[in-house]
């Protein structure tokens, strides 16, 4: 991956996505995207616009447990005020209710924009699991 300030800035962008992922922080996560940001999952319609991603998110961490987040980039590309990321992950998520564990392998691709303030934000996320769910005992 190629070094530069923009490199440097969409990475930690993805970091603080990451941190905010793990800890089940909606509003920190959902603050990673624009406005009108859009998130595409494995058998599911499109959240689209912030507002919907939050309130899915908000949901989703009040069920699971999602802090064993290992997620690695292995693509990064910045191209101007646009950027793409390529990047595969592992994650245990537990239950809360029931204290059940599943661990999920997949692949995730973001669209980054700049804005006319400098601050970089995700445009489209999109997941796909790369090995069927595992139960972990």
């Amino acid at each position: 991956m190629t070094s530069s300030p923009a490199h440097h800035a969409v990475s930690n962008l993805l970091s603080e996505a990451d941190a905010a992922f793990a800890a089940g922080d909606a509003d920190r996560w959902t603050a990673c995207f624009e406005e009108d940001g859009r998130v595409f999952l494995l058998h599911r319609e499109p959240l689209e616009g912030r507002a919907a991603i939050h309130e899915f998110w908000q949901a989703s961490s009040a069920r699971l447990d999602t802090s064993d987040w290992q997620p690695a980039t292995d693509l990064l590309e910045v191209h101007g005020d646009h950027g793409y990321a390529f990047r595969t992950y592992t994650e245990r998520l537990r239950n809360r209710e029931d204290g059940s564990r599943i661990r999920v392998r997949g692949r995730l691709v973001y669209f980054l924009r700049r804005d006319a303030a400098g601050a970089w934000r995700i445009r489209l996320l999109m997941n796909s699991h790369s090995h069927p769910m595992e139960p972990i005992a």
